[in-house]
């Protein structure tokens, strides 16, 4: 099987593979420090021009860009850049070939100005930008001396954005071989612990009186199912078209399943020693975050996954105790516990120092986790041959145990539902303007035309939209347009006054008001108000057609609900009214009336 050199290291966005040879010397890493261009995506042509753009600095990849500091301060895993890496040597193949796992989470790569690989649709913004992890193997034909490779990512959808898994380049034949020896070897772990699991569970359905093969059965089987979505991904080899969200939340969902029958597991085989509150303890914390990972967005539930783990490293702690515990009262599944949770420990320092890059002696942990299923396995058979004696006692056991746990469950889920309905509150606010957002505005308007109807009574909205937004965007940079925005959503708001009155965000630079009990010339009266302390904020747009400052086209329209109209015809009414404010030189108010 080939070798993957880690001598040869990327330094200032360069790394020189002079005297290496692809062909004979093996496969290389381009671990180390690329050049690194925040918030742009840079063009391969322009590094060419007579001002080539200069890198915000140099990051280490493989590594999430989240620990690069931009102006002072860390980047958090939301935004989109450039990474630019060039590869000299005085001798390559024919034929390059690079291997590339799953990066965060939106990329195009292009070597020597051609594009060579797209993996979903990079953007300047969650809504321009498609999420995808899918592995590739991408087989180039350098010119001369340099290969100039470029990558433009965007992350809006992960809490962690960038290279931060490793790619690798060689041959073509040595890069297939490794790609496929490591396929081979996830897909041997992944099929022998869901083997062990099917087992497990069949055996469980014939003899119940124990829950131990049940949980190892689901523990086996959740660890080769994560497997296969980890690691090499050998998943996109059954599933090639499998959504991005769907697959991250089957990836956590796999830690908190794992974690809760891993924890069942161990307080089956040591109950006599297992404290039930730190049990109840771990369900609980298990129970919630898989609620978030359930209802919230992956960049929330995969940006607490450290906090969540940091709780069950704590657990570790116990788990280790009551083990020590039961060797010392001469549990007979103590040892064999044991002996496998040391190995699987030592499986993941060894992988953690490799990453680390402190030894190189492989990566291990699915070995391990095989092993720690592989000795479960064994050191549970040998308890079942015994457990005939005591099988009326543990039924007691277990009966007493389910009715708490039903008790502690219906706690919880009392607890959750009101947990999720403060969740629920926070989705019909916009994050950016901090006023409500489309959500909420079709749920108010359908309410109030449905009230507004019963009582005979008008209704009007205004709908908004910032004139020459996109040129502004595009002059001042989309943290300057974030700030108009939100200045913008403020001075809408204090132009009305009455608790029923609503303004929303729309989408993108478009804003609307919901006017109950109004008519059209109150609307009108209020649009133009808007309209004039939109004008007042003086944000100075250089780039607008009809004025220096940041100005708004209004379009107001009025009807009174009925049984022969919807709140859909209002709002197309006022979708037309703002394309005539627009047709007739912006920066004013139009009324229609629908009645």
């Amino acid at each position: 099987m080939p070798t993957e050199n880690n001598a040869r290291k990327i330094q200032h966005g360069i790394i020189d593979l002079s005297g290496w040879d692809l062909e004979t010397d093996g496969i290389v890493n381009l671990d180390g420090d690329w050049e690194f261009y925040w918030n742009r995506f840079i063009q391969p042509d322009q590094f060419y021009q007579e001002n080539p753009p200069l890198p915000d600095g140099y990051i280490y990849v493989p590594h999430p860009w989240n620990d690069f500091k931009y102006q002072g301060k860390p980047l958090d895993g939301a935004g989109f850049c450039t990474y630019r890496l060039r590869i000299v040597s005085d001798h390559f193949p024919s034929v390059v070939t690079l291997d590339i796992n799953s990066l965060s989470t939106s990329y195009v790569m292009y070597i020597n100005g051609t594009e060579v690989a797209k993996v979903g649709q990079i953007g300047t913004s969650k809504d321009e930008m498609i999420a995808e992890y899918r592995p590739i193997i991408v087989s180039f034909a350098p010119e001369g001396n340099v290969m100039d490779v470029v990558i433009q990512m965007s992350n809006f959808h992960h809490s962690q954005g960038g290279l931060w898994d490793k790619i690798t380049l060689g041959t073509e034949k040595e890069i297939r071989l490794n790609h496929n020896s490591g396929t081979a070897l996830f897909l041997l772990i992944a099929g022998s612990l869901i083997i062990i699991g099917l087992y497990h569970l069949a055996m469980y359905s014939l003899n119940n009186y124990t829950k131990s093969p049940f949980f190892l059965g689901i523990l086996s089987i959740n660890l080769g199912v994560r497997s296969l979505i980890t690691g090499d991904m050998t998943i996109y080899y059954f599933i090639p078209s499998i959504p991005w969200e769907l697959l991250v939340r089957v990836e956590y969902f796999t830690v908190v399943i794992g974690i809760s029958v891993f924890v069942l597991y161990q307080y089956n085989l040591f109950k006599e020693h297992f404290n039930k509150t730190a049990l109840y303890i771990v369900l609980g914390v298990t129970g919630i975050y898989t609620v978030v990972i359930l209802f919230s967005s992956a960049y929330f539930f995969t940006s607490i996954l450290d906090y969540y783990l940091i709780i069950n490293g704590i657990f570790i702690l116990y788990a280790l105790i009551v083990n020590i515990q039961a060797i010392i009262y001469k549990n007979e599944s103590a040892w064999g516990f044991m002996v496998a949770f040391i190995i699987l420990m030592v499986s993941y320092i060894n992988d953690t120092l490799n990453a680390m890059e402190i030894i190189t002696t492989g990566y291990f942990s699915s070995i391990g986790i095989l092993a720690f299923i592989g000795i479960q396995a064994v050191t549970l058979s040998a308890k079942l041959t015994g457990a005939f004696r005591t099988v009326e006692k543990q039924n007691f056991e277990l009966t007493i145990h389910r009715e708490k746990l039903e008790e502690h469950v219906k706690i919880r889920t009392e607890e959750l539902e009101k947990a999720n309905t403060r969740l629920k509150k926070m989705t019909v606010i916009d994050a950016l303007t901090q006023i409500p957002n489309r959500r909420r505005f079709d749920e108010y308007i359908d309410t109030e035309w449905a009230r507004l109807k019963r009582v005979k009574q008008p209704m009007s909205l205004v709908l908004c939209d910032i004139d020459y937004f996109k040129k502004y965007n595009d002059n001042y940079g989309h943290q300057q347009g974030d700030d108009c925005l939100e200045q913008v959503a403020q001075a809408l708001k204090n132009s009305v006054k009455r608790p029923g009155d609503l303004v929303a965000r729309y989408g993108g630079e478009e804003f609307c008001s919901v006017l109950p009990n109004t008519p059209t010339d109150g609307a009108e009266k209020i649009a133009e108000e808007m309209r004039r302390n939109i004008q007042s904020l003086k944000i100075p747009h250089e780039k607008s057609d009809v004025s220096e400052f940041v100005s708004i086209s209004i379009g107001v329209a009025e009807m009174t609900p009925a049984d022969n109209n919807k709140a859909a015809e209002l709002i197309e009414l006022a979708d037309k009214s703002l394309y005539s404010a627009k047709d007739s030189g912006r920066n004013c108010v139009i009324c229609l009336s629908g009645d």
